[in-house]
């Protein structure tokens, strides 16, 4: 429906609605009043019709009467979509007293509350309870509907759903498939429900990481759209999204914004411009930005994310927190470790209030916590929010679930920075088997990994190994990355930093400048991995016995930590140490004295 047909709807309905305010037929007519209000986002006048709607029927028909449930169910709708999850759960079950109350236990609409009541558990991550009511549907549907109906298909999608956000991938896709068959046999080819399943089994293979499968289901529902449907529909706009996610998690940055504003641009046509479906798509374009370095026009695009949702939502909604939480990474990125722990501390406040405290999401925020300390250099803070991301993974998740993947490879960077070399090669260990049981096998976070336990090896000696795992690392994202992105300098410096430790000094040097070239022209110019680079190659020159070439780096990655790093962080030390050496080397010991280290060296 386009805007206009929402107007003139709307406009239809509310001359009708005049007519006599207190009657039935009104509030039937409300109803509908309120069915566009909240299609078109505007939960707060969407919500102000239904309650109307709720106090004619409760003048006028007894208590237990199925449009009083009707009406309950509405208004929850609304809570849910604005995020009020207590709220929308008290309707949910007031429809569910009535409908319990003059209903038989089968009965469809019984069903439909019950899957109502499951979402909003899923909503606040008790999966579980939400699976318990989504059984609770499926067992209604399977005694009193034909085996192809399509509100069947519906229920398999909706414990899909669940079984994903659990990490079970398998299940997921096996309801998924299920619920494709029943809408194959049902449903026109171009239905919104068919559609939705090609979307729901192309996303359980991205998120398992196998882009090529994710893309051909994708590109399969754009052209089952292009057959049937005009070419600027509404049902395009999440599949070109979620195209568009496909090629970021790639690193293909410039197809992942093309999809994207081709999905915003399906939105605008249809949409007023602050409704919340735009958000996400913001929000995935500011993501992309932050990827490639932009965190200026990444900002900008999250506070338009932001804007929108802070005008719809309430402003403890868990929408809100993601954004804040995305703000955290883009100043943890840039190396502003002060702001990021605000923003992570905004989006623990909501998710605190409104998830449950066992919700993944709250887990994620827990480990940006321990990121931003270790890489503050606190060390005993960022193990301690390790183990709480790693505590609730635990509860709430499968053990070889991705989200714990991260957090050992964590665990593996906090004991490598301690020296505790073999129970980090421990964790990124059980890293490496999570993610090569879950992911494909060029897939990313696995390269990511194998770099990891290449440095360990190097800092063991272990030389010969610690090239052949980066060698892994570096093919796989030769693969998969464009050559400019900061994962692939990250490898180039880890093989610096080998052939380093073998006195090849000149493929060391070659090494980090590959780094360098990368660093320089997708990171900010002040950033600590930049800085790293520069410490590195200065490294290189002093060995070479090249001391004021050496200065020069050490000089430089002193200024950019300095502008990005408190003053006690364990790299200020180590580029202190390096510019005395290369004084002292240089025959200047006096000069070398004048560098007081002792106040940051723990």
């Amino acid at each position: 429906m386009e805007k206009r047909d929402y107007r003139n709807a709307w406009k239809y309905y509310a001359k009708k609605a005049t007519i006599k305010p207190d009657d039935t037929l009104i509030a039937k007519i409300l109803n509908n009043i309120g069915l566009i209000e909240k299609d078109q986002g505007h939960y707060s006048e969407a919500l102000k019709t239904y309650n109307r709607v709720l106090e004619i029927f409760l003048r006028t028909l007894p208590p237990n009467h199925r449009y009083l449930a009707i009406a309950y169910n509405n208004i929850g709708l609304v809570h849910q979509a604005q995020g009020d999850y207590p709220e929308a759960l008290k309707m949910y079950n007031k429809a569910h007293e009535i409908y319990s109350s003059s209903l038989s236990t089968n009965d469809p609409d019984l069903a439909v509350t019950y899957s109502n009541i499951g979402f909003v558990l899923q909503a606040q991550g008790d999966y579980s309870e939400a699976l318990t009511m989504f059984g609770k549907t499926l067992e209604i549907e399977l005694s009193t509907l034909l085996p192809n109906h399509p509100d069947l298909g519906r229920t398999y999608s909706n414990i899909g759903i669940a079984r994903q956000a659990q990490g079970d991938y398998s299940e997921a896709l096996e309801l998924f498939n299920k619920a494709h068959e029943i809408y194959s046999s049902s449903l026109l080819p171009a239905h919104p429900d068919l559609i939705e399943t090609y979307n729901n089994i192309g996303g359980v293979h991205k998120a398992r990481g196998d882009y090529s499968e994710a893309i051909k289901l994708f590109e399969k529902t754009i052209q089952i759209l292009n057959g049937s449907l005009p070419p600027n529909h509404l049902a395009y706009a999440k599949t070109y999204n979620n195209i568009g996610e496909v090629h970021q998690a790639q690193g293909n940055c410039a197809e992942a914004i093309k999809m994207y504003n081709m999905a915003l641009e399906n939105y605008l046509h249809f949409l007023p411009s602050n409704h919340p479906n735009l958000a996400p798509i913001y929000n995935n374009i500011a993501m992309v930005h932050s990827d490639q370095g932009e965190y200026t026009q990444a900002k900008e695009m999250y506070e338009k994310t932001r804007e929108i949702l802070i005008t719809t939502l309430p402003s403890d909604h868990p929408h809100l927190a993601t954004i804040y939480n995305n703000f955290g990474e883009v100043h943890r990125a840039q190396g502003d470790y002060p702001e990021a722990l605000k923003m992570y501390n905004k989006a623990h406040d909501i998710y605190s209030t409104s998830l449950r405290s066992d919700h993944p999401d709250l887990a994620g925020v827990y480990n940006n916590f321990g990121e931003v300390h270790q890489a503050q250099g606190d060390y005993p803070e960022a193990l301690k929010m390790f183990n709480k991301a790693h505590e609730i993974y635990s509860i709430s998740l499968p053990s070889d679930h991705p989200y714990l993947a991260m957090v050992y490879n964590n665990f593996g960077k906090f004991y490598e920075v301690q020296g505790n070399y073999s129970k980090a090669l421990e964790m990124y260990n059980k890293t490496l088997k999570i993610y090569s049981a879950s992911l494909p096998p060029n897939h990313r976070h696995l390269a990511t990994t194998y770099s990891n336990i290449g440095i360990v090896f190097k800092a063991q000696g272990e030389v010969l190994e610690a090239l052949e795992v980066l060698k892994k690392a570096h093919e796989i994202y030769l693969s998969s990355l464009p050559p400019n992105h900061p994962d692939l300098a990250m490898v180039y410096n880890n093989f610096g930093e080998v052939y380093q430790a073998q006195r090849d000094y000149p493929e060391a040097l070659k090494m980090f400048n590959k780094a360098h070239d990368i660093y320089s022209t997708s990171l900010p110019s002040n950033h600590p991995e930049l800085a790293m680079v520069y410490n590195n190659i200065g490294e290189v020159y002093q060995a070479q016995g090249d001391y004021s070439k050496a200065l020069k780096m050490f000089n430089k990655a002193h200024e950019m930590y300095s502008a990005s790093l408190p003053s006690n962080h364990p790299r200020m030390a180590t580029t202190y140490n390096n510019m005395r050496r290369a004084l002292s080397d240089q025959s200047k010991a006096p000069e070398a004295t004048d560098v007081d280290i002792s106040s940051i060296i723990q």
